[in-house]
């Protein structure tokens, strides 16, 4: 039996954090899809997406650098 239900999810954008992997578990925990994505992976136009998590590490923010998200690049 297919299910036609579509499944609501958090995405989270991994900038290089240490904690990403325990932040996805604790949402899974909580009985929530999550998906773990490259910073410059940002799906296009989702319609499950419910939410978005920047995990970042605490020397990203001090940086001058910006990193993008490339919508709907995939690859």
């Amino acid at each position: 039996m297919t299910s036609n239900v579509q499944r609501q999810k958090i995405i989270i954008l991994d900038f290089g954090s240490q904690t990403t992997q325990l932040i996805a578990r604790r949402l899974r925990e909580l009985d929530t899809f999550c998906e773990i994505l490259p910073y410059n992976k940002f799906p296009a136009a989702d319609p499950d997406v419910i939410g978005v998590i920047l995990a970042a590490r605490a020397g990203h923010l001090l940086r001058r650098t910006v990193h993008e998200p490339c919508a709907g690049r995939q690859g």
